[in-house]
């Protein structure tokens, strides 16, 4: 499912008005540069592996490996070469150095497979599968967004920053990108289900981010600017935890109120069933609000495997009661566990200056 389905730009109409009083040189520079981090940007918001999450594991590898984990490593290798040619926009040096980075930057190129849900099934038929394996749902991790988001927090004071520094920058970004692409391909290959979710995600999610950075810092070498004044919808590390947050929060909620005994009675067999519909149905929504791409990968495996217990009791002929009642008590005792999004730094940092 795309992001932005609803045709808004990411960039506001003043992040090309900025550029009026550049020369024209510098100005089309930006300009071209502006238009292939959008299109990039927009590929990468498009990429889902939310509809490979509950498919059986060897269909899931295969249409991974060649849809959204292929899609990702491509979207991220162009995202790597724009942060190169960032660096050059603001003080190019030698003309010939920065025309060509222009010229074999294309950002059309960018794989158009299907990244979501369909796949190409002719394709899926041809290509053999080895050794897929449920993997590790749990990438590198580490605080590099939010180390991103406060180096931005510190432009738009009306102080301008060096050529160099954007170039320097750039390539911090891009080292980073690359470590996470290694770590894509590294997953694809060995066939690692939620390996390639989980490590797609980041790739996916870091590639936005040093874009959205660079496109930043790189504007501040010309015009002071915040993120804020170039993207309509501002994509920092804060935002999108506070947005996990209340996800998780409403979703807890909604999960320990449905699935709660009442003391004073027990539950029948007819009523496991509902409280299990109401579950099922209440964690299909989760899965489809776009901030659970943010979630951690551990957690999407936890959530997708109690579904599938659920969906698999439901199916059942012979309906067993107390797997009913561990199911709901999974289910729970999930709930309880995602609420520990509060202790995430980001976050406690966040609420103590509030």
């Amino acid at each position: 499912m795309a992001a932005n389905q609803d045709g808004n730009t990411l960039l506001r109409p003043q992040a090309y008005r900025f550029l009026t009083s550049l020369d024209q040189q510098t100005r089309e520079s930006y300009r071209f540069a502006l238009s292939c981090a959008e299109t990039t940007m927009r590929k990468l918001d498009d990429i889902d592996f939310r509809p490979f999450e509950a498919r059986t594991l060897e269909r899931a590898v295969l249409d991974l490996s060649i849809g959204p984990a292929r899609a990702t490593i491509d979207a991220t290798s162009e995202a790597i070469r724009l942060l190169g040619t960032l660096g050059w926009l603001s003080d190019p040096g030698d003309d010939s150095t920065l025309a060509m980075e222009l010229a074999h930057f294309d950002s059309s190129a960018v794989t158009s497979t299907v990244v979501t849900g369909g796949i190409n099934r002719r394709a899926s038929r041809t290509r053999r599968l080895e050794g897929a394996t449920d993997g590790d749902p749990v990438p590198a991790g580490g605080r590099f967004c939010e180390e991103v988001d406060i180096e931005l927090d510190r432009l738009g004071d009306g102080q301008l920053v060096s050529a160099g520094h954007v170039r320097f920058f750039c390539d911090v970004l891009s080292a980073e990108l690359e470590q996470s692409r290694e770590r894509l391909r590294q997953a694809r290959g060995d066939c690692s289900k939620w390996g390639m979710i989980s490590e797609g995600e980041e790739a996916r999610r870091k590639s936005v981010q040093a874009l959205r950075a660079g496109l930043v810092m790189a504007f501040n070498a010309v015009i002071s600017v915040t993120p804020t004044e170039i993207f309509s919808k501002d994509p920092s590390e804060l935002r999108r935890a506070l947005a996990v947050r209340e996800l998780l929060r409403d979703y807890s909620h909604d999960i320990l109120l449905i699935g709660t005994e009442p003391e004073e009675e027990e539950w029948h067999l007819t009523e496991l069933e509902e409280i299990l519909r109401a579950l099922r149905i209440r964690t299909i929504d989760l899965v489809l609000n776009p901030a659970y791409r943010d979630l951690r990968g551990f957690d999407r495996r936890n959530i997708q495997e109690l579904n599938q217990s659920i969906i698999t009791w439901l199916s059942a002929i012979d309906r067993d009661f107390d797997r009913a009642r561990t199911i709901i008590s999974g289910m729970c005792g999930l709930a309880v566990a995602l609420r520990g999004i509060e202790r995430r730094q980001i976050l406690v940092e966040h609420d103590a200056k509030t």
